[in-house]
């Protein structure tokens, strides 16, 4: 966590560049029995919105695109503050796909 907050900070946010502009994912973000799975479960209530679950592929894009190590988190968050966010965003839509059942967000 500590090299997230180095690495990710407002400076980063503001020069990181384009992304890439969908609005399906839903991102809810949390550590273990915060209460993510029922925030999940309440938006997944409206009929534009599917439950996904926990995916596992953005983590692994972001592996891909940034060539990130798997074994050194400083190298690994290091690596991802400099992928290309548009081509990381293609990916990750690419990769959630199969799991979605087709509703608008998810």
């Amino acid at each position: 966590f500590e090299a997230l907050e180095r690495t990710f900070t407002e400076e980063w946010a503001a020069g990181a560049g384009q992304g890439y502009d969908d609005p399906a994912p839903i991102f809810v973000v949390g550590q273990p029995r915060t209460g993510t799975t029922l925030v999940e479960r309440i938006l997944a209530g409206h009929s534009r919105i599917e439950a996904a679950g926990e995916l596992q592929q953005f983590g692994l894009c972001v592996r891909r695109v940034a060539r990130a190590p798997l074994d050194a988190p400083l190298a690994r968050a290091a690596a991802a503050a400099g992928a290309d966010l548009r081509a990381l965003g293609e990916a990750y839509i690419r990769a959630a796909t199969p799991m979605r059942i087709g509703k608008p967000r998810f």
